[in-house]
């Protein structure tokens, strides 16, 4: 073999390897997102995932669960309110508004979002479409672990009594799903009287309501407001015996 062909069989076997490790770096860093996601969100938060898009097929073959099936029901009912109350328009508005799943966003998108919300909240402060892109927002902060911002959405919506009832296009629950949320970041960062606070809530407005919680693997789980309930007061009896034992570190 000539010294040209053994040197262009190198240089083949160079630039493979090099293929090989760059997929091999991208994979790392991959792992490492999904393990980092995993251990931020965890299987017990009540947000930790994005939900998928409802399967369209599904609720006609009878595969979907009958409380999402009537939670979206819920949903299409107040988008329909609205049109028939506004007209089309505070729907654009909503549309331009929401925030999740449109993946990586430039400045101009995120500022015509803001005003998209801003003209729903001057305009339409009433409107379901108002609430579901606030509850939009609060979700996506909930799922980057912004509780900052989740406690700010939060107040705004539990200023109407209407808007504490709102459901997603995905059939989220928001209003009680950011209270679970908020509930367990207050008993882990020791914050218990907040976290009392809303348990409180949660006993008195969903003891007979099914709630959507997390189970182990991440999905949906409805269960009685009462049972959650329960289950949070256990977790911040054992949050508020830890001073007492010393198990916390620092205490």
């Amino acid at each position: 073999m000539s010294k040209l062909k053994i040197r262009l069989v190198l240089v083949i076997l160079v630039l493979f390897l090099l293929a090989e490790g760059a997929w091999i770096v991208v994979l790392r860093q991959r792992i490492k997102e999904l393990e980092f996601g995993m251990e931020a969100f965890g299987s017990r938060a009540s947000i930790g995932r994005r939900p998928p898009p409802p399967d369209p097929t599904a609720l006609t073959q009878g595969k979907m669960p009958p409380h999402l099936v009537r939670l979206l029901e819920i949903n299409k009912s107040l988008h329909r309110e609205d049109r028939e109350r506004y007209g089309e328009a505070v729907h654009g508005l909503y549309l331009q508004a929401l925030v999740m799943d449109r993946g990586p966003v430039n400045p101009a998108d995120r500022v015509n979002s803001e005003k998209a919300l801003s003209r729903l909240i001057e305009e339409y402060p009433e409107a379901n479409a108002t609430a579901m892109a606030i509850a939009d927002r609060a979700l996506e902060a909930a799922m980057r672990r912004k509780t900052s911002d989740v406690e700010f959405y939060f107040k705004m919506l539990s200023k109407q009594k209407n808007h504490q009832g709102i459901v997603t296009d995905k059939g989220v629950e928001a209003y009680s799903s950011l209270l679970l949320y908020l509930t367990r970041n207050y008993i882990r960062d020791g914050r218990l009287e907040k976290a009392e606070e809303l348990i409180r809530k949660i006993e008195s407005d969903y003891s007979d309501k099914l709630v959507a919680d997390r189970d182990q693997s991440g999905e949906p789980d409805w269960r009685p407001g009462s049972e959650i309930a329960k289950a949070l007061r256990r977790e911040l009896a054992s949050a508020q015996a830890e001073p007492a034992t010393g198990q916390r570190p620092g205490g």
